[in-house]
């Protein structure tokens, strides 16, 4: 009788301390709970555009309430680009209660190629990333205006050091050969002047600007 009343005391006890565990676990009593966060995924408005692009950014698994900044170029062999703020553009963004962040950013003269853009939260450290495809562009300086006109050719996100041959009047195959140009370590070439022919009929005209790489 008095060992099965001592058993029946051991198996109160083990109840009773198990209860009190759980209790515990339950109200976070004493108990370290740290959460932990992963990175998650980036989204970008476009994946491929010309330098000056505006992309909107947004990213997953941050720490709610942390601010998160976007990178270019994040972890290439060229100088990572942090964007900044200008005036009322402020290109971070900070996390919601679901660890969610839109940001944005302007896509700066670089030469033509792949890049990663990344969103990284400056709390908890984690980084989403996602590839950006640069592609190259040219600008006459002027869109609209009679024969004579003189217009000022520049390109960008072209290779580093290429030569480039522009072209007025391009069909896919030739046209009226207007300038020449060699690009800088950025992949970028400006003001090359071209006087639009005095015989030019009305019309749209294609400008090209033809890489040698």
């Amino acid at each position: 009788m008095g060992k099965e009343f001592l058993c029946h005391i051991k198996w109160l006890i083990v109840t009773v301390f198990c209860l009190l565990l759980i209790t515990l676990a339950v109200n976070g009593v004493g108990v370290n709970l740290k959460k932990t966060f992963a990175a998650g995924t980036l989204n970008l408005s476009a994946t491929s555009g010309t330098v000056g692009t505006h992309i909107f950014i947004s990213g997953s698994g941050y720490k709610p309430g942390e601010t998160v900044r976007p990178y270019w170029n994040y972890g290439g062999s060229g100088t990572v680009v942090q964007e900044n703020n200008f005036y009322y553009f402020s290109p971070s963004g900070v996390a919601d209660a679901n660890g969610n962040a839109s940001m944005s950013i302007f896509i700066p003269g670089f030469p033509t190629g792949n890049y990663t853009i990344a969103g990284k939260g400056l709390t908890s450290g984690i980084v989403d990333t996602a590839v950006f495809h640069l592609v190259p562009n040219v600008e006459t300086g002027l869109y609209i205006g009679p024969a004579g006109s003189v217009l000022r050719l520049s390109g960008w996100g072209f290779a580093a050091k290429e030569a480039i041959t522009l072209y007025w009047n391009w069909n896919g195959t030739t046209g009226l050969k207007a300038a020449t140009a060699t690009t800088d370590s950025h992949g970028t070439f400006s003001n090359r002047a071209f006087t639009v022919p005095a015989t030019t009929a009305n019309g749209t005209y294609t400008v090209a600007a033809i890489g040698s790489l």
